[in-house]
């Protein structure tokens, strides 16, 4: 019968000049433990044991070495933590392209040291210096003009709209073969940076207020008549409303058909006729009215309550209605409320009902009526068409 073989003769004896020669050999190579093992044929929890004892240990440091290196890592710590608050303070800017990273050292260079700024955004100094002093080109210089023009003059353009107003107006003698409007839009936002705007915040919406008034609702003349051909004519009438942490803002306002001007913009916290009666007010308030003047709005209880018809029949104003449940008969109406929400109402939260009535009296008064151009007036604003027409 044949004998027994012990296993433990069939294992691999290594010497010690074996051992240590492995270990200094994974000390030069910087592998990995697990695929030096593989490398040299050996078990990786054997090498394990053999680096734990064989390891050469490190001198002892001297006073001098360790104050030396206590020092470096005091400098270490110091620029990590100046990274560290760099990007805190960069948090909300975009700094992809070498040029946004110049732009955000350029604003933070008088709290930090410029060696700092350029290791944390990964740039050269010399780079950032040559962006700082450079002068700009003859198309940078336009640039800036041009975008200083638009920003100044309302709170959103697209690209369509900043072409056709350099193709309208030439933005005081800036003159162009081709237009490129993405380069202005791409170096500042399109809307202007005094109106900087937040976050959306979106309330239920109100309930609707058409269909509840007992009187007979005035016929559409609206859709038999031209369109105007000078102010004080036609006016359309509606109401909208604007969320506050307060509650609901309901906006009344009064459209010229012929300049797009509005007049009387008038607010309050509810949905009853003196609302509308007081944007009518404010429209007919310094207006020489003439014979025939239409006044068109929608179908709303307001609009068709007695007091309102009578505030009408009293200057002199014919009434007109939409038809039932059809807001294009009131487009003109609808195209400014289209405006002022995406500008400025849905983009802004607003606190209190009179910071907000503040905010679209603003928007009103100083900027879509004197300053905001309109393809429809041949590129003016409603103040300078009304100007021209008179």
């Amino acid at each position: 019968m044949e004998a027994k073989t012990d296993t433990r003769e069939l294992r691999k004896r290594y010497d010690e000049g074996f051992k240590r020669d492995c270990v200094a050999l994974l000390a030069k190579s910087g592998k990995g433990l697990k695929a030096f093992a593989a490398e040299m044929g050996i078990k990786r929890w054997n090498l394990r044991d053999w680096r734990r004892l064989y390891r050469t240990p490190e001198p002892p440091r001297s006073p001098e070495q360790a104050e030396s290196e206590l020092l470096r890592l005091r400098r270490e710590n110091e620029s990590l933590r100046a990274q560290r608050d760099v990007f805190r303070e960069c948090l909300g800017h975009p700094c992809r392209t070498a040029a946004e990273r110049y732009a955000r050292m350029k604003a933070m260079e008088h709290e930090h040291a410029i060696t700092e700024l350029c290791e944390a955004f990964a740039v050269s100094r010399s780079g950032y210096y040559r962006w700082r002093d450079a002068t700009p080109g003859e198309r940078s210089r336009e640039d800036a003009q041009i975008t200083e023009v638009l920003c100044a003059q309302g709170m959103r353009h697209s690209q369509r709209r900043i072409a056709r107003l350099m193709r309208a107006a030439r933005l005081h003698g800036v003159q162009r073969g081709r237009f490129k409007p993405q380069c202005v839009t791409r170096e500042r936002p399109p809307f202007c940076a005094e109106r900087i705007l937040h976050g959306r915040r979106r309330g239920k919406p109100p309930t609707a207020t058409t269909g509840a008034s007992p009187r007979e609702p005035a016929p559409n003349w609206l859709d038999q008549m031209p369109m105007p051909s000078a102010p004080n004519q036609i006016w359309v009438a509606d109401i909208t409303y604007a969320w506050t942490e307060e509650g609901w803002l309901y906006v009344a306002g009064v459209l010229d058909l012929c300049s797009r001007r509005i007049g009387g913009p008038a607010s309050a916290g509810h949905l009853e006729t003196s609302l509308p009666e007081a944007a009518l007010r404010q429209a007919v308030l310094g207006r020489e009215l003439p014979a025939g003047l239409l006044h068109h709005s929608d179908r709303g209880v307001q609009y068709a309550s007695e007091h309102y018809s009578r505030m009408l029949e009293l200057h002199g104003i014919t009434p007109s209605m939409s038809r039932r449940a059809n807001w294009y008969d009131n487009a003109h109406m609808e195209s400014f409320w289209g405006t002022l929400k995406p500008g400025l109402i849905s983009r802004r939260r607003f606190t209190t009902r009179h910071e907000a009535w503040l905010a679209i009296l603003d928007y009103v008064e100083t900027f879509y009526n004197r300053v905001r151009r309109h393809s429809a007036l041949g590129y003016q604003s409603p103040v300078d068409y009304e100007h021209q027409l008179n």
